[in-house]
């Protein structure tokens, strides 16, 4: 019934994002905003999470949603749970293409083309793969011109290019990240934007999924004490709203 009424999952997230919003503003004395955003490196960002079964995710629609502002403990954060994002099947091969000037049909990214879009080609309004994987091609060098001629714009101030998906959520969303137990910032989701800022070297807006516990205790006590925090953490883009930067 539910995906009845929601089948873009807008509301439902909407309303689990505030829910994590209330548990935080009851369990913490320095919740973060839900939907702020941070300033970012995306150079500085390394590695992507890999989190299978977080979240909401209907293969048929392309959808993968998850409420923002969630404080998590436990070892998500650590092993086999994160990678490079080079490696990513689809953040490696922009890099080389955007970075490096590989053709695309010299890069993965048509193999996960493939792997993502199977024989739906058709039922996307395109009459052959090849066709498909052309326009797929074309969009992300228009948009990757358009970055690096005007700057990167956020989602809110511009059109989500996501080519043949429609996601009314994740279209107002920046790129996703979570925050792991030391602080470091790591890649969720977005990639195609990601991809483009980091071979640009790009400052971007981000918007936080999951926060470590360990990493909000951090956040608490710089809290009690901005003047505490240390000389390494000063310029951390999610402490900037408890130093006043």
């Amino acid at each position: 019934v539910l995906w009845q009424l929601d089948p873009q999952y807008h509301h439902r997230f909407r309303l689990r994002t505030r829910v994590h919003a209330l548990r935080n503003r009851l369990r913490y004395t320095a919740p973060p905003a839900p939907y702020r955003r941070l300033q970012v490196r995306a150079q500085a960002i390394t590695d992507k999470l890999k989190r299978p079964g977080m979240g909401i995710r209907d293969d048929s629609q392309g959808l993968r949603i998850w409420p923002l502002g969630q404080i998590k403990a436990g070892d998500w954060d650590r092993g086999d749970t994160r990678s490079p994002v080079t490696e990513d099947q689809i953040i490696g091969p922009l890099l080389r293409h955007f970075g490096e000037g590989v053709p695309w049909a010299a890069t993965a990214y048509r193999d996960w083309v493939a792997a993502w879009a199977g024989d739906r080609y058709r039922e996307l309004g395109y009459e052959s793969f090849e066709a498909l994987f052309k326009e797929r091609c074309r969009k992300y060098d228009t948009l990757f011109r358009e970055i690096k001629t005007t700057g990167y714009r956020a989602n809110e101030r511009g059109p989500h290019r996501a080519p043949e998906l429609t996601q009314p959520v994740r279209r107002h969303l920046e790129v996703l990240v979570a925050i792991d137990r030391g602080g470091e910032v790591l890649f969720v989701d977005g990639h195609h934007r990601f991809a483009i800022a980091r071979a640009l070297e790009l400052r971007i807006p981000v918007q936080v999924v999951w926060r470590h516990a360990q990493w909000q205790r951090v956040r608490e006590a710089v809290a009690e004490d901005p003047s505490a925090v240390a000389p390494d953490r000063r310029d951390h883009p999610d402490l900037a709203d408890l130093v006043g930067s």
